[in-house]
């Protein structure tokens, strides 16, 4: 049996059982799915990196990272809105990534 230890969407045992594959799952705790579905965060993003030559890869990826990003919004008792607000603060502050810089070094 292969391991794969991770956070899977919840409707994939269906799946799975639809298509005859055995498989073993439990229920996390809050503090471990808080902590999983960072790690997911992780994984989803550097599969969008690796699709990032492929467009419709790249958005299925990046539909993953934002499930994700929703998931930890909501487990985390967060307001998108008080995220929005910082995120327009920090573009005002330090500005966005238009410019395309990329920071070889500093002294």
């Amino acid at each position: 049996m292969t391991q794969y230890n991770k956070l899977i969407r919840d409707k994939i045992p269906e799946i799975m059982s639809a298509k005859s594959v055995g498989y073993k799952t439990h229920t996390l705790s809050e503090s471990e799915f808080k902590l999983a579905l960072l790690h997911k965060l992780i994984e989803e993003a550097t599969e969008a990196l690796e699709a990032s030559n492929d467009t419709h890869s790249l958005t299925a990826e990046l539909a993953d990272v934002l499930e994700v990003v929703d998931t930890i919004i909501t487990s985390q008792n967060l307001s998108k809105t008080d995220i929005e607000k910082v995120k327009a603060d920090k573009y005002l502050s330090h500005g966005g990534f238009e410019k395309r810089i990329f920071l070889e070094s500093t002294n």
